[in-house]
């Protein structure tokens, strides 16, 4: 999994503490632990075309569920406001 995210990165690799989204984090692990996965980090914003990709698709994502009434934490997840969007690509849509 490239990311640009190295608070992921370094959670599932280095056993950093998890500090919220607990639900999310548990998704994670079960797909992890039926799978062979390497966590490698990639620059954010800096022309990486899938990580741009990614976050393009994440701030469409976001636009969808802000629409949809979802929570406005959600909403706040821009490149000005973190380090990298974490979108559960396994969660059927």
């Amino acid at each position: 999994v490239f990311t640009d995210s190295s608070y992921v990165v370094n959670t599932m690799s280095k056993n950093w503490r998890r500090k919220k989204n607990n639900d999310l984090w548990e998704l994670l692990d079960i797909e992890v632990g039926i799978r062979n996965v390497n966590w490698e980090w990639v620059p954010g914003h800096s022309g990486v075309p899938f990580n741009e990709e990614a976050d393009r698709v994440a701030r469409e994502e976001a636009k969808m569920l802000t629409a949809a009434g979802a929570n406005q934490e959600i909403a706040e997840l821009t490149p000005a406001h973190a380090e990298g969007v974490w979108l559960p690509w396994f969660v059927d849509r």
